[in-house]
């Protein structure tokens, strides 16, 4: 069963506040060419320059839990991603 714009919204909206309060998504899109995935727009609040932004795609044919885990997975590869961008 695939996890409606709602839900996903509302899912990405606790995984990220658990995983790190400093996260705030903006929003979520479904995928284009691709109806059973969503895109999530996440904003970085006190990064420099601010606000930065990150998106994460993931798979709608999850599980709440499932989901949880892919968007707190994303969001922590992102972060180290975008952390080392701006060390570099």
């Amino acid at each position: 069963m695939k996890l409606s714009v709602d839900s996903v919204t509302a899912i990405s909206r606790t995984a990220a506040r658990q995983y790190d309060p400093t996260l705030e998504v903006m929003g979520v899109v479904l995928s284009e060419g691709a109806k059973d995935r969503a895109e999530i727009v996440v904003r970085l609040c006190g990064c420099h320059p601010d606000p930065c932004r990150l998106v994460v795609n993931v798979n709608r044919h999850l599980t709440p839990d499932e989901l949880a885990a892919e968007i707190t997975s994303q969001l922590r590869s992102a972060i180290e991603v975008h952390r080392s961008a701006q060390d570099g």
